[in-house]
């Protein structure tokens, strides 16, 4: 049996600096504000929250 140290949580309600964010919310993501996403902004659906490394 192998110990692993990489640790993932994952959350369905995200809360930071007073907002939040909840499952099956959506959401826009606006042009240029991820690696492929250049020309149009495109929109969508919040699933889970995956935090890793805590």
């Amino acid at each position: 049996m192998g110990i692993s140290f990489d640790v993932a949580r994952v959350h369905e309600v995200l809360k930071r600096n007073g907002l939040t964010w909840k499952r099956g919310q959506r959401v826009t993501v606006f042009k240029g504000a991820c690696a492929g996403v250049h020309n149009n902004n495109i929109y969508a659906t919040i699933e889970y929250f995956l935090i890793e490394g805590l």
